[in-house]
Formats: structure tokens, sequence, C-alpha cells
């Protein structure tokens, strides 16, 4: 048997709903609003190919920004060099961390740049001649690497591949261009024992 509190009951309930429903709607409306403006803008944006400004004192240098650097090209190279220099090469990260990857003027295509001040890699090289038995070699993330300070500049050679790989650096970089490239250099080269010159 229904009381007529009973009977009463759900017209507060409707009412509430109805709250509910408006409220949501009157919260739903401007925000999809604000979505749809931010999405046209996005895809003008995107239909004019603008591209988004770098904040003012960004480190970050677009490659398109970057004039193409001279590379001097290795020596010619045996059948089996050429066919590892070909794997480095394919492994070889576009950005070197926060450097990106810059054109490279070079006869040989297994060479690369990145960043400015540039830091360069040559596949190929020939043993450094002070690569000797008494040399110090640094093992950095599983590769051998022989580095020479050139002025401002080091020279580091991976020196345990079937290939030798030269990485130029700014000194001030110390080992950070290396032990990124160390991962692609283990990707692409297997390890073989040293052989210093005697």
């Amino acid at each position: 048997m229904r009381t007529a509190t009973d009977s009463q009951q759900p017209a507060p309930a409707r009412d509430d709903r109805r709250s509910a429903a408006r409220l949501a709607t009157l919260v739903a409306v401007p925000v999809t609003l604000v979505l749809l403006a931010v999405v046209v803008l996005a895809s003008r944006q995107a239909g004019s190919g603008a591209e988004p400004v770098a904040p003012a004192g960004s480190a970050a240098t677009s490659a398109a920004a970057l004039p193409s650097i001279k590379v001097a090209a290795p020596p010619p190279l045996t059948a089996g060099q050429q066919r590892a220099c070909q794997e480095l090469i394919s492994a070889l990260p576009t950005d070197l961390g926060d450097l990106p990857a810059r054109p490279v003027d070079s006869p040989s295509p297994y060479v690369a740049a990145w960043g400015e001040p540039a830091v360069t890699l040559r596949c190929g090289v020939p043993r450094p001649p002070s690569f000797i038995a008494t040399a110090d070699v640094q093992q950095i993330n599983g590769v051998s690497w022989f580095a020479e300070r050139r002025g401002a500049t080091t020279a580091w050679v991976v020196v345990d591949r079937p290939v030798y790989v030269e990485v130029l650096a700014p000194a001030a970089d110390a080992s950070a261009p290396v032990a990124r490239l160390s991962t692609a250099v283990t990707a692409a080269l297997k390890p073989r024992p040293l052989d210093p010159a005697d």
C-alpha cells in the first residue's frame, strides 16, 4: 500500500536529475567551444606549414637551420669495411642528445654530423698512429675508445671493432657524444680484440 509520503518522493529526485543535467550542460558547452577553437587553430597552423616558434633563449636548433659542414672522406675501404660502415651509418641516431643531425658535405657516404659546434663521425679511418700498446683506452658503454686532444677538439676513435670509427667533438663536451654513439656502435659492429700499433 502506497502512502502519501511514498508518492511524493520521486518528484524531488526528478528535480535533482534535471538540475544536474542543466549544470553538466552549462559546463560542457564552454569546454567544448574552447576545445573546438584549439583544434581549428592547430589545423590552420598545420595547413599553413608554419613551424612552432622556439622559445627565446632555447638551445634547440633545427637541422634545417644549420649549414652543411665539410667532412673529409675516409680512405678507400675494403668491401668488408664498407659493409661494416653501412651498418653503422644505418644505426646512427637522428639526434645526438639535444644536437640535431646536420647536412654533411663529403664525397663519402660513411660520415655524419650533429649540432653546432659540430660533432662529426667518420667510419673507416686508419688506426691512429699514437694508439700503441701502452695507450690509455676508455670503456664507454661497452665500447673501447681511444681519445686524443687536438686543440679545442677531442678525437675519439673506436678501437675494438672491425673498422676504426673517429668522432671529433668539442673538448668541453667530454665523453657525452661518444657515450650516446656507443649504443649505435654496439648494435652495428661486433667487438674484436684490440690491435694497437707496435
